[in-house]
C-alpha cells in the first residue's frame, strides 16, 4: 500500500480499526506501515496473541508456516 502517498499512515490505521471489527482468526502484517495497522487493531480490541508483525513478506511466510 505504499502507493497511498501522504495518506498512507492514516489509511493503515483505519484498516487496523476495521480489522478489529471483523472476524479474522489472525492478522499477519508485513512491512513498516503495516505495523500501524497491527497496532491499531490491538488498540481496538483484537486479541494480542493473534496479531503478528513481520518486517517483510519472507518473515511473514515464516510466521504462516509456524502456525
Amino acid at each position: 500500500m505504499l502507493e497511498l502517498g501522504a495518506q498512507a499512515e492514516d489509511l493503515h490505521r483505519q484498516m487496523g480499526s476495521l480489522l478489529a471489527e471483523l472476524t479474522f482468526d489472525f492478522i499477519i502484517a508485513a512491512g513498516p506501515l503495516s505495523r500501524l495497522a497491527a497496532e491499531e487493531a490491538l488498540k481496538n480490541g483484537f486479541n494480542s496473541s493473534r496479531v503478528h508483525w513481520a518486517q517483510n513478506s519472507v518473515e511473514a511466510g515464516r510466521i504462516c508456516r509456524s502456525m
